[in-house]
């Protein structure tokens, strides 16, 4: 008895993987690298200096290993995919900066400090919010 071969996966199951990949991997990356920053800043001495380090520096490599994933995605998409990837990606960039730039010039005149980490989750929460939007809002249409 011969089995059939299984049939290549679909491209909406590849990204589907991939992106399934950058959520998992990217959320462990980010919370070991918090981890490691945490313990880092408790003592001033070698092995925590280290530590802190490490933590600085993977929160550092983190939206370079998102882009790469991206581009992993990118790569696999049709047209039709590639355009709402963008159209996501520029309504997201426009919320940033509208956003980073009013609590710049607030902070300027207030005089309080906006942490790095808030505008980072500022733009992931934006390119997300404006990637389930496209998809909500496209949902029910079939692809040209």
């Amino acid at each position: 008895m011969t089995s059939t071969p299984t049939p290549p996966p679909t491209r909406e199951r590849t990204l589907a993987l991939i992106s399934l990949r950058m959520a998992l991997t990217g959320g462990v990356l980010a919370a070991v690298a918090a981890i490691a920053l945490a313990f880092g800043v408790q003592q001033n001495d070698p092995l925590h200096d280290l530590s802190k380090g490490l933590g600085t520096g993977m929160l550092t490599a983190l939206p370079l290993f998102f882009a790469g994933r991206m581009l992993a995605m990118y790569r696999h998409m049709d047209e039709f995919a590639r355009l709402q990837l963008t159209q996501a990606a520029s309504l997201a960039f426009l919320v940033t900066m509208i956003v980073s730039g009013g609590a710049m010039a607030l902070q300027a005149l207030l005089h309080f400090p906006t942490p790095a980490w808030a505008f980072y989750v500022l733009g992931m929460g934006s390119w997300l919010a404006a990637s389930v939007l496209q998809t909500v809002r496209l949902g029910g249409r079939e692809r040209p």
